[in-house]
């Protein structure tokens, strides 16, 4: 009986020490997991001169990459069926809003599940009022190896890609990360 006791006693004594390190293992598992998240990439890999792929408007018009240079632009791939997307809209529009003066705000969709017309339609429910290309055929995603949506990336002057990320983005991030290439 005595034995069992200490047993007890003893296998008691080490469940704190054991719940606290597998608590610090789960937090630094979180930090980690949030700093990859979060982490610029401005090495993206880039196949081909990105400037000249042609794109449409959702306007009709045909533009390529190259006619924004000459300023900073902010480039987000998007899809219309993403719900994360579709949580960047708010961001977008408030980015929109402070640096539209400043810089070149533009969103792609370069998904094989959109088009023009699907497009037109998002933009129109939404309210965008920045700039949406279709990337048909997904050639412009190909040559920046796009791997989800939404990535985000920003070009310098000469459309050079300074920076990129993949997933949200706070409004505060966005705003900060945009402030540091102008």
């Amino acid at each position: 009986m005595k034995q069992r006791k200490k047993e007890k006693k003893k296998s008691q004594n080490l469940a704190g020490p054991i719940a606290l390190l597998l608590v610090i293992v789960f937090l630094i598992t979180i930090v980690y997991i949030v700093q990859v998240m979060n982490r610029a990439n401005p090495s993206v890999a880039v196949s081909d001169n990105i400037l000249d792929v042609p794109l449409i408007g959702t306007d009709g018009r045909i533009y390529t990459l190259s006619n924004f240079t000459g300023k900073v632009t902010l480039i987000e791939f998007m899809a219309t069926w993403c719900p994360h997307c579709k949580n960047m809209i708010p961001v977008m529009k408030q980015v929109y809003s402070e640096f539209k003066d400043k810089i070149n705000i533009i969103s792609i969709g370069p998904d094989a599940s959109d088009n023009l017309n699907t497009l037109r339609e998002y933009k129109n429910e939404y309210n965008i009022t920045w700039i949406i290309l279709w990337d048909k055929g997904g050639v412009l995603a190909s040559k920046v190896n796009l791997q989800a949506y939404p990535t985000f990336m920003i070009l310098g002057k000469n459309g050079q890609i300074l920076w990129s990320k993949v997933g949200e983005i706070s409004t505060d991030s966005l705003r900060t990360t945009i402030m540091s290439y102008l």
